[in-house]
């Protein structure tokens, strides 16, 4: 025990991670052969997970599995789609090596993202580090971009046909498919857990594309980015743009972290300015849940409202989701982000209608893949969505032309595989 490495090289030969507290620097320890990767986990005594490879591999074209141990003496058999190859005959000796890293990740990752302290890290990073100094969170930032461009290298090295914005794209789906438990509190056996989340990770890292992209310029700007768009616009009224400019800025920082000051100064007032339309800062904060909550709702009645099979019916109610949120990213990571800042009573109405809305998924997601137990369904629905929320972050403000349709057709695949 005393001797194992105090950082993990998920690209190298080591496969042995500790859990520990997140750096605010990047890890430079002599164990560590990856510094660009510095946002794992600096060691602790325990708990410790070690991953044992398998010795006969996958086999092409069919399920196998990797025998992987704690060091409490448990064990699991994990099922995963075959080892990711080169396309063509035979492949090559790169490819393989791209394949074992990602297959390496994928293993480590479902085996510890469920840990409470893993857990709880995702929420810091997404939720709190907004909360640090600039310099601290750019970091931050900077070192998870390394971790998943690095992923998204050994992606492109296992499937060389894919573009760089596709192994991009592949590489934050599988993170967000990871950071997934986080979100949610569907109750599954730590067994069970690990092996679905390895198996939608594998599922999204194979995820095969309709058609290969070139590299797809960016689209039209979003809604929440109306700033960096150039095209006329009608003039909005003042109460419109400080809405727009508090539900930026509350995403962006934090509710705690923005005030009337910053709202006033980035509409183009003075901050007393601003007490003619809202009468504090909480009040801004609900009118952007509340039209984040009417965004989501609308596009939740225009998907239920159109004809089809269950399928059809699937596939537009995940691209309605898609585009909510491509759209009004800053609105919708208001509400998802802030909404314990809400009064107790408006906050509970909030969870119920977004547990309601994870119910109605899961109706619509039995009928075109029945078979399925309910908390499995429950927890694939939270991974996609998931996955979706980190991908049009990651490519926000002016999001790839593709995005939508490649993300439905990720979810597509997770939802209906799994």
């Amino acid at each position: 025990m005393d001797n194992v490495p105090p950082h993990t090289d998920l690209w190298g030969t080591d496969i042995v991670l500790v859990h520990g507290p997140l750096p605010l620097r990047p890890s430079t320890g002599r164990h560590s052969t990856t510094p660009e990767a510095g946002f794992l986990p600096a060691a602790r005594p325990r708990p410790l997970v070690r991953v044992e490879p398998a010795r006969d591999g996958f086999a092409p074209g069919g399920l196998a599995s990797r025998r992987c141990g704690r060091t409490s003496g448990r064990s699991v058999r994990v099922e995963a789609p075959p080892r990711l190859t080169a396309q063509g005959s035979g492949g090559d000796h790169a490819a393989e090596q791209g394949g074992r890293r990602v297959q390496r990740f994928l293993e480590l990752g479902a085996l510890t993202t469920l840990g409470l302290e893993r857990q709880n890290l995702v929420v810091l990073l997404e939720r709190e580090a907004r909360h640090l100094p600039e310099d601290d969170y750019a970091l931050i930032r900077q070192q998870v971009r390394a971790a998943i461009s690095h992923l998204a290298g050994a992606i492109g090295t296992a499937r060389p046909e894919l573009t760089d914005p596709d192994r991009l794209l592949i590489a934050q789906a599988v993170f967000g498919v990871y950071a997934s438990p986080a979100t949610h509190r569907t109750s599954l056996s730590r067994r069970r857990a690990e092996q679905v989340l390895l198996r939608l990770g594998s599922l999204a890292a194979h995820c095969e594309f309709a058609t290969l992209s070139a590299d797809t310029p960016a689209g039209p700007a979003t809604q929440d980015s109306a700033a960096t768009d150039d095209r006329p616009r009608l003039r909005v009224s003042r109460r419109e743009q400080l809405l727009t400019e508090a539900t930026r800025l509350f995403d962006e920082r934090g509710f705690q972290s923005v005030s009337l000051a910053d709202i006033g100064e980035a509409a183009g007032i003075v901050a007393s300015g601003v007490y003619r339309h809202f009468a504090n800062k909480g009040e801004l904060l609900e009118a952007a849940v509340a039209r984040g909550d009417e965004r989501m709702r609308a596009s939740l009645e225009q998907a239920l409202g159109r004809t089809g099979g269950p399928l059809e019916i699937l596939e537009g109610l995940l691209r309605s989701h898609i585009a909510v949120w491509i759209e009004h990213a800053h609105l919708i990571g208001v509400l998802t982000n802030e909404r314990d800042q809400l009064q107790d009573m408006r906050s509970r109405d909030l969870r119920r209608w977004l547990h309601d809305y994870v119910d109605l998924w899961q109706q619509v997601l039995e009928s075109a893949r029945p078979g399925r137990p309910a908390a499995e369904s429950k927890y694939v629905i939270h991974a996609v969505h998931s996955m979706i929320y980190l991908a049009v972050r990651a490519n926000r403000p002016q999001p790839r032309a593709d995005l939508a349709d490649r993300l439905t057709e990720l979810g597509m695949t997770l939802l209906l595989d799994a």
